[in-house]
C-alpha cells in the first residue's frame, strides 16, 4: 500500500506536521477507482460502510480557528472532507477553486465580478475593460461597443471596410488590398481623367468633368487635376464662382468607355489644309487626354473670334471635336458671310468639313480681299 500525507502550520518550534495518514489502496486492487483517500491506513475501512470517511480536498489548508478545512484559502473555497469536494465561494470554479468563473476576472490571485462591455465589445473587436466597462477598440473600429469600422485608419477615402481592410472608397476611388503599405483607395483617373468608376484594372464608368462642378465652384481634396482640354474648354453659359444655377450643367456630355483595345490618346489626330489653293489636308498625331473615355463628339470654333489684316493672304480657322473623336465618320457644313460697305462685294460660301474617326481637329483657309474695307466674317 502507498501512504500520503498532508501537512499543516502546527507553531513555530514544529512548524509542519502531518494532518493524518491517507490510504490510496494497492496498485492491484480493483476498486482503487473508489478510493481517494480516506484519512486511514488499513484496507478494511472501506468495508465498514457506517464508519465516517476522512478525506482531504485538493489544495486543501487548515484547520483554522473555526476548526474547519479550505481549498487553497477562505476566499476561494470551503472543503468538504466527507466528500474529498471543494465547494467554491461566489466567483469561483476548477477542483481547488483555483479558477475565475465567466462572469469573473482574476486581479492579481483573487477573483472579481465584471463590469460588462456593451455588447461584449462586438466579439473580440475590442478589449474590455472590467473596471470601468468601456470598451478599448481595435485601431480599425469604433463606437461604444466597437462595432463600426473606423476606415480611416486604412485610407482617408475608404467608407467601407472590414478586419481584413478596405472594401469601398468614395466616388472615382477603387479599393486595392493588394498594395504593399497597404490597404489604399486609388483613383480612377489613371485610367483617364474622365473615369468615374473602375476597379484594379480598367475604368468602368465615365463621367463629363464639368458635373463634378469643378469650374463652377472650385477644386476639392479629391479631385484631380483638371486635364488642359477642360481647362481650355468653351461653354455659352458662363456662371460666377459658387453659382448653382442648374443650366450650368445643361452643354453636359455623355461619356462612355468605348473599346478597351483602343488607346484614344495614342490615335488622335489634326489635319489642316495646306493651301487656300488646293483642298488637301495634312494630318499629324496630336495630344488629348482622352484615353478611355469619349463619345461621338461636339463640334465647335477653337476660337469665337479670329483676327488678320487685310495684307494677308489668308486666315486659318480651326474648328475641334470633343469626345477624342469616337464613332464614324462626321461632316460638319459652315458657311461664310462677306460683309463691306460696298454691298456689290456681298457674298454667302458654304464647305464641309470631314472628320474621320479619331480626327479631333481640323482647320481650313479662307483667303482675305484686299479691298482697303473692313473686312467682317460671321460663321
Amino acid at each position: 500500500m502507498y501512504l500520503a500525507l498532508s501537512f499543516r502550520l502546527e507553531n513555530d518550534t514544529s512548524p509542519l506536521v502531518p494532518y493524518e495518514k491517507g490510504f490510496v489502496g494497492h496498485t492491484m486492487d480493483q476498486d482503487i477507482s473508489t478510493r481517494t483517500n480516506p484519512g486511514y491506513e488499513s484496507s478494511n475501512y472501506f468495508k465498514d460502510a457506517d464508519h465516517n470517511r476522512i478525506r482531504s480536498c485538493p489544495s486543501m489548508v487548515g484547520p483554522f480557528e473555526d476548526k474547519k478545512y479550505y481549498c487553497l484559502g477562505r476566499l476561494y473555497g470551503y472543503c468538504d472532507r466527507r466528500s474529498g469536494t471543494c465547494f467554491c465561494n461566489k466567483g469561483y470554479t476548477g477542483n481547488s477553486c483555483e479558477d475565475c468563473v465567466p462572469s469573473f476576472h482574476r486581479i492579481g490571485t483573487l477573483c472579481y465580478p465584471k463590469k460588462r462591455c456593451p455588447n461584449d465589445c462586438s466579439s473580440g473587436a475590442g478589449d474590455c475593460d472590467y473596471f470601468t466597462g468601456t470598451c478599448e477598440c481595435m485601431e480599425h473600429r469604433r463606437g461604444d461597443d466597437c462595432s463600426e469600422f473606423n476606415c480611416h485608419q486604412f485610407h482617408k477615402y475608404c467608407t467601407s471596410c472590414d478586419d481584413q481592410g478596405c472594401k469601398e472608397c468614395i466616388e472615382s476611388y477603387n479599393a486595392d488590398k493588394s498594395m504593399k503599405l497597404g490597404h489604399q483607395c486609388e483613383t480612377c483617373s489613371r485610367f483617364d481623367p474622365r473615369c468615374n468608376s473602375c476597379n484594379k484594372t480598367s475604368c468602368l464608368g465615365c463621367i463629363d468633368l464639368l458635373l463634378k462642378s469643378i469650374r463652377r465652384s472650385g477644386k476639392r481634396d479629391v479631385d484631380s487635376e483638371l486635364p488642359i482640354d477642360e481647362t481650355s474648354r468653351e461653354l455659352s453659359i458662363t456662371t460666377t464662382f459658387g453659382s448653382q444655377q442648374t443650366n450650368a450643367f445643361d452643354e453636359a456630355e455623355h461619356y462612355f468607355v468605348v473599346d478597351r483595345q483602343s488607346n484614344l490618346q495614342e490615335s488622335a489626330i489634326a489635319c489642316d489644309q495646306v493651301t487656300f489653293l488646293d483642298s488637301s489636308f495634312i494630318c499629324h498625331p496630336t495630344i488629348i487626354t482622352n484615353v478611355v473615355c469619349g463619345h461621338q463628339g461636339s463640334f465647335s470654333f477653337l476660337s469665337p473670334e479670329y483676327q488678320v489684316s487685310e495684307g494677308d493672304s489668308f486666315v486659318r480657322i480651326i474648328v475641334k471635336r470633343t469626345g477624342g473623336g469616337v464613332g464614324a465618320e462626321k461632316n460638319v457644313t459652315y458657311g461664310i458671310q462677306h460683309i463691306t460697305t460696298d454691298d456689290s462685294d456681298f457674298f454667302v460660301t458654304f464647305n464641309t468639313l470631314i472628320f474621320v474617326p479619331h480626327e479631333i481637329q481640323k482647320s481650313f483657309l479662307i483667303p482675305i480681299i484686299d479691298d482697303n474695307k473692313k473686312v467682317l466674317f460671321n460663321m
